[in-house]
C-alpha cells in the first residue's frame, strides 16, 4: 500500500475502493497486488503509476512497515511525497487529495488511521536524519541527494 503525502504531509492522496467488496466505497492508500518476480516496492510503484498517473522513483519511497490481518493479507506499506495536484484518476477507482485533519468525515478502509501514523512517521525520520547525513528532500517532493 502507498500512501502519497503533499510535500507539506498536511494532504495525503487516496483511491476510492470498488473492490473487494469489504472495501467498496471506502478512501485508503493506493495499492494492489505483488506480481510474480516483482518486490513489493516494484508494486507499490507500478500501482500508484497506473493507479494515479504519479510517477515516483524507486529511491523516493519509504518504507513504513509492514501489516497484516492474521489471516489473509500482508500488506508492505511505503510512503512518500509529491505533487499531489499532478494526480489524476485512471481507473474506474477515483483517486483524490485529502487533508489528513479531515479523514474522518470520510469512510475510509480499516486501519488507514494506522497506517497514516506509521507512515509520517516514517518520512519525518528520514528527514531528520537525511540533515543530519547531507540527504536533503526534493523541493517538489520525494528525496534526492544533495
Amino acid at each position: 500500500m502507498a500512501l502519497v503525502f503533499s510535500e507539506d504531509r498536511e494532504n495525503v492522496l487516496l483511491i476510492e475502493k470498488n473492490r473487494p467488496e469489504f472495501l467498496r466505497g471506502k478512501w485508503t492508500g493506493v495499492g494492489g497486488h505483488v506480481e510474480p518476480g516483482e518486490t513489493p516496492l516494484d508494486a507499490v510503484a507500478r500501482e500508484v503509476e497506473e493507479e494515479t498517473g504519479l510517477a515516483i522513483g524507486r529511491e523516493r519511497w519509504r518504507e513504513a512497515g509492514v501489516f497484516t490481518d492474521g489471516a489473509t493479507f500482508v500488506i508492505h506499506l511505503f510512503a512518500s511525497t509529491a505533487r499531489l495536484d499532478e494526480a489524476r484518476t485512471t481507473t474506474e477507482e477515483p483517486v483524490a487529495s485529502h487533508p489528513v485533519a479531515a479523514l474522518t468525515a470520510l469512510p475510509t478502509g480499516p486501519r488507514l488511521d494506522e497506517y497514516l501514523a506509521a507512515a509520517r512517521a516514517c518520512l519525518d525520520a528520514f528527514e531528520r536524519s537525511a540533515y543530519a547525513t547531507g540527504v536533503s528532500p526534493h523541493r517538489r517532493g520525494g528525496f534526492s541527494l544533495r
